[in-house]
């Protein structure tokens, strides 16, 4: 059982995120939490558990650790290219500096199903402010793409998505979002086919990515559309220590 410190999430906010890793019920969690309160003083700690496993999830109950959000793990085996009429209109271009600002923008106002907008407990600007980083750091960091996506008769940036490829055939799937004008059109299947288009030409065998169960829209999508299949589903717990421990 260990704690890993969050980075942006940590910087974004102003206080320490913390995730607890190898989670298990048959250690003593008070001189634990004790430990990682004494090292870090967080703010909020979080820890994902496989929903099968009962037994850690009520653990993590009993140390007063509540459910925040219930995420699913899916895979694609891509084989294919997928094509919707009128996707030709359309591309994926990668981002440069000058783009940068029109896409963290769009990050930043489009999310609508994470648990750091739907907690009560947290600041209602930091769900888009932490969006942001992320993207920036997909932006500025090797191994990691960024793309916008352009209606290419008006140039007009529609989109982005970025992702992560971990091996020659295989990507980890990160951060997509639609102007929020063009949610409800076409728009997000043309932004998910291009994004897939672009790995399949590039050797992608593997795709996986890891969604809120709550995030209905994108889950019929990815299930119905894009043939991926859920692999694996989590919950996720989180305690928010409101004061700070080197104060008391």
């Amino acid at each position: 059982m260990k704690v890993i410190k969050n980075t942006i999430d940590s910087i974004v906010y102003g206080r320490t995120f913390l995730e607890i890793v190898e989670y298990s019920s048959g250690l003593d969690f008070n001189q634990f939490e004790n430990d990682y309160l004494k090292e870090f003083d967080p703010f909020y700690v979080s820890c994902k558990i496989p929903i099968e496993d009962i037994g850690l999830i009520q653990s993590l109950e009993r140390n007063r650790f509540s459910f925040i959000e219930f995420q699913i793990r899916e895979v694609l085996r891509l084989k294919k290219k997928y094509f919707l009429p009128g996707i030709e209109n359309y591309q994926l271009q990668l981002v440069t500096e000058n783009d940068l600002e029109e896409v963290l923008n769009i990050a930043e106002n489009t999310f609508e199903h994470d648990r750091f907008t739907i907690d009560p407990e947290i600041s209602k600007s930091f769900s888009g402010k932490r969006y942001r980083a992320y993207v920036r750091k997909s932006f500025e960091t090797d191994g990691e793409f960024l793309y916008k996506l352009i209606n290419k008769e008006t140039g007009e940036m529609l989109g982005f998505k970025s992702h992560k490829i971990i091996s020659k055939d295989e990507v980890l799937m990160f951060l997509g979002g639609i102007v929020n004008k063009y949610k409800q059109t076409p728009i997000p299947v043309i932004n998910a086919y291009l994004e897939l288009n672009e790995l399949f030409d590039k050797g992608i065998k593997k795709v996986t990515t890891n969604i809120s169960g709550s995030n209905y829209g994108v889950l019929n999508l990815e299930v119905k559309l894009l043939d991926y299949k859920v692999a694996k589903a989590f919950v996720v717990l989180r305690k928010i220590y409101a004061g700070s421990y080197h104060s008391k």
